[in-house]
């Protein structure tokens, strides 16, 4: 294939999925209930103290077509009906909460068109910042240790560093049993003194306890206040 050809074909293919991502959402009862795909998130911003409640449909898997509930269709989380939001133009379809303050534990209930019941259940993870954060040196390894539990299965934290002038650096850790963050001397070296924005999250996500055939995801995120710290 030549190049002009291949650059075509790719923009034919980029043109269509622009397409199909501002395809209007089918209704949910005009399909199989078993093959809806579910995604549930729950995430709490400390510097907020809001937490924030997601959920979305699709057909058969997450690169599926949208879904919108219909019939007597609906979805709640600890017993709040989720509203449905549209975006304009690229008609994506969610049903979103927002509840003042942490909630720790959150069940997501959803009835499908044909009255079935799942019922999924999330505990928010939890992260901080240590209370003193020593200036991070540019000529070694940095290694931030937080504060809370081990990592467990299906967890991961990232720090997003925000360097003065000089962009951002995202780190992530996922491996069980890990307490810290490092970032690496080389990446340190690159950087002037100063200062830096840290950003961490904790991130817990799972498949569902109460799925139909299709299945689908229920993911959990903290985000601490954010710190700023000396670079020497």
């Amino acid at each position: 294939m030549t190049r002009i050809a291949f650059s075509r074909a790719t923009l034919i293919l980029l043109v269509l999925t622009s397409v199909s991502g501002c395809q209007k959402p089918r209704e949910s009862e005009e399909i199989a209930q078993n093959l809806i795909w579910a995604n549930y998130e729950v995430s709490y911003d400390q510097s907020e103290d809001i937490t924030k409640v997601k959920a979305n449909f699709r057909h058969l898997t997450a690169a599926g077509r949208q879904l919108k509930l219909s019939g007597t269709s609906h979805v709640r989380f600890n017993d709040q009906l989720l509203q449905e939001f549209i975006q304009p133009l690229t008609n994506v379809t969610d049903y979103q909460l927002e509840i003042p303050g942490l909630i720790p534990v959150g069940v997501f209930t959803w009835i499908d068109a044909d009255g079935k019941v799942y019922n999924n259940e999330i505990t928010m993870p939890w992260i901080d910042f240590p209370n003193e954060l020593f200036p991070i040196e540019t000529i070694s390894v940095y290694e931030l240790f937080w504060e809370g539990e081990p990592l467990i299965e299906d967890e991961r934290v990232q720090l997003r560093v925000n360097i003065d002038g000089a962009g951002s650096k995202t780190y992530t850790v996922n491996n069980t049993h890990e307490l810290s963050v490092v970032i690496p001397a080389g990446d340190l070296a690159q950087w002037t003194p100063g200062f830096a924005q840290l950003r961490m999250e904790r991130r817990l996500r799972t498949s569902l306890q109460e799925r139909t055939t299709s299945g689908g995801r229920i993911t959990a995120t903290y985000l601490p206040v954010q710190r700023s710290v000396d670079l020497e």
